[in-house]
């Protein structure tokens, strides 16, 4: 279900309502922050979540035409789960665009 919302979300940010998608994507962050997802160790559930707070991110930095600290803090997150699941070496190849994704913002 959250990832549904998360990529519900996504897609109407994308068509111009920021607030409508901002508001499911962060619904979705809830979820899974209430599933303990963070210490969770299925890789599913964590590369789900890392990319919800990825999107969550590049939606916010188009909204406010920047790379604000809420932003900033989300992407920060989402790299910390991408690292996890890299340690364990349950990366995927399609995973790659959102790491690299990720690591280019931080860097800004």
């Amino acid at each position: 279900m959250a990832q549904a919302h998360a990529n519900l979300g996504y897609m109407i940010a994308l068509t111009g309502k920021s607030d409508e998608g901002l508001r499911l994507l962060l619904e979705a962050g809830r979820f899974y922050e209430e599933s303990n997802a963070l210490k969770s160790p299925d890789a599913h559930l964590k590369r789900n979540y890392a990319e919800t707070l990825a999107q969550t991110g590049k939606i916010l930095e188009r909204k406010n035409n920047r790379l604000g600290l809420e932003a900033h803090e989300i992407f920060r997150r989402s790299s910390d789960l991408w690292q996890d699941l890299k340690t364990r070496g349950v990366l995927r190849r399609a995973d790659f665009s959102y790491v690299q994704s990720v690591s280019q913002r931080l860097s800004q």
